[in-house]
């Protein structure tokens, strides 16, 4: 199995972005990338890369056969630098979207830390009397009985969500973007990926029809990429970008509008740009407000588990102090 963390990734593209921009040619390039990698993968990944550069091919055949590893955006979008001339550009792209990727996946970590970390810690200290009152036995059937569930809830939740990921993938597509929350957040994080690597791909010169249903498949999302096909129909007659947006009934106006003034005034593809990095944005303040939901909603657990801990201390004295009574 190939190890390629996200940080490998990100150091790769941003090197290669930043040393082709300083005009040192691709070969130079990638033997300088192969010496600075580390791990046992991408400096044999780099080397196909470089035979296949001695022999003419295009890199992009290279990252097409490790497309689970790189993923299908940044593959399209070095498909699309190549043909454009535009690599290093695509390469600081890819570079900075994993690049958020990573920080919205460190402050979601660091948002949960504290919570879970007292979670627990309330899991094993409010038992802590019936150690003293019932024996160790019994206070080890509690803090188990209580691990049992919490870690059994997280099973059976990542089991469904891996059966409908995998199995029911259209209806799941459809269904995580209800949520009032992380619905927005998968639903910006595709529509940029498609704004993004539609830009990319019309800047290189394909046809606008051909650029749209390429970039439809970067959404990994079946249910926004059956409304983005079905909105090319319209590209197909004839009529505008602008109007396909429209048509595909996935897109707020702000978004709409931006295209529609960069149709006007002839520079579509940067005002793509411009309206992928308005999705991701609106991504970043997406994620502030789940970061403080979550850390809430794990108090609340703590909070429910300290509810319920007191009020069975209180029967179980009161059933017996009316043994004694009786």
């Amino acid at each position: 199995m190939h190890i390629f963390t996200l940080k490998k990734k990100i150091l790769f593209f941003q090197q290669f972005a930043s040393l082709s921009k300083s005009g040192l040619g691709l070969l130079p390039t990638l033997e300088h990338l192969q010496r600075q990698s580390l791990g046992p993968t991408l400096p044999v990944i780099i080397n196909e890369f470089k035979v296949a550069a001695q022999q003419g091919r295009q890199l992009s055949l290279v990252f097409q056969k490790y497309e689970s590893y790189f993923g299908k955006f940044p593959v399209a979008l070095v498909k699309s630098g190549e043909v454009s001339g535009h690599l290093p550009e695509n390469a600081q792209v890819i570079a900075d979207y994993l690049e958020d990727m990573h920080k919205s996946i460190s402050r979601l970590i660091v948002g949960l830390a504290y919570p879970l970390v007292l979670l627990h810690f309330f899991i094993i200290i409010t038992p802590a009397a019936v150690f003293f009152t019932s024996g160790p036995m019994a206070y080890f059937t509690q803090v188990f009985t209580k691990f049992l569930f919490l870690y059994g809830s997280g099973t059976i939740i990542y089991f469904i969500y891996y059966i409908g990921k995998t199995k029911f993938k259209p209806l799941y597509d459809r269904i995580k973007l209800w949520p009032p929350v992380i619905g927005k957040l998968f639903n910006n994080l595709s529509l940029y990926k498609f704004s993004r690597g539609f830009a990319a791909l019309y800047q290189s010169g394909l046809n606008t029809i051909e650029s749209w249903q390429i970039a439809a498949d970067l959404t990994d999302n079946e249910f926004l990429q059956t409304r983005l096909l079905s909105a090319r129909g319209v590209l197909e007659q004839g009529r505008s970008v602008t109007q396909a947006f429209q048509a595909a009934g996935i897109f707020s106006e702000e978004l709409i509008a931006m295209v529609s003034a960069g149709e006007a005034s002839g520079n579509i593809d940067g005002m793509l740009r411009k309206a992928a990095e308005y999705l991701a944005e609106a991504n970043q303040r997406t994620l502030q407000i789940l970061m403080r939901l979550l850390p809430v909603l794990a108090y609340l657990i703590v909070a429910g588990i300290i509810a319920y801990n007191i009020i069975t201390g209180y029967l179980h004295y009161w059933s017996e102090l009316d043994k004694v009574l009786n």
